[in-house]
């Protein structure tokens, strides 16, 4: 009797432990919703930074740019808005583009020791942006190999609140 019992409950065991196959398939939306930061109230309330830029686009137009960053006290990663608008041409209309992703805080080594790094890491698997932090108020673009531009460029993210 006990051998019936066991191999009983051994068959139920695994047909518990089976998946149903219910698969949750992974959309913009909900994994824009993955990135919503719910404050905790014994770590503190979230810290937002917005920056303001405009870099040259090829067309010789400045692009205008707004970063939001939104972080936790005491931990540089977070989450990130970034808005660009394009100015209208006599050949295209004005456009605006979003992009929303995680944001990771990198430290420099060795002859770059002090140094801080916030990357941008867009949702929709995007290419990274790197940014270096100059002071309190200012972000500075650098290339994929951390390095500023070598141009008379303007590439600086302000400040703004």
């Amino acid at each position: 009797m006990k051998k019936v019992l066991f191999v009983f409950m051994a068959a139920m065991l695994i047909m518990s432990c089976q998946s149903k196959g219910n698969k949750v398939e992974v959309t913009a939306e909900n994994l824009e919703d993955s990135l919503f930061m719910e404050p905790d109230s014994t770590i503190g309330e979230m810290i937002t930074q917005t920056y303001e830029g405009f870099f040259p686009a090829p067309n010789g137009q400045n692009v205008d740019y707004l970063l939001t960053i939104e972080t936790l006290p005491g931990n540089g990663d977070g989450m990130y808005t970034l808005i660009m608008t394009t100015p209208a041409t006599a050949n295209s209309k004005a456009t605006t583009t979003t992009t929303k992703g995680k944001t990771k805080l990198l430290k420099g080594e060795g002859k770059n020791k002090g140094a801080v790094i916030r990357q941008l890491v867009p949702a929709d698997g995007g290419k990274k942006i790197n940014l270096l932090a100059e002071g309190d108020s200012a972000l500075v673009k650098l290339d994929h190999e951390f390095k500023k531009a070598m141009s008379d460029l303007n590439q600086t993210f302000k400040l703004v609140k």
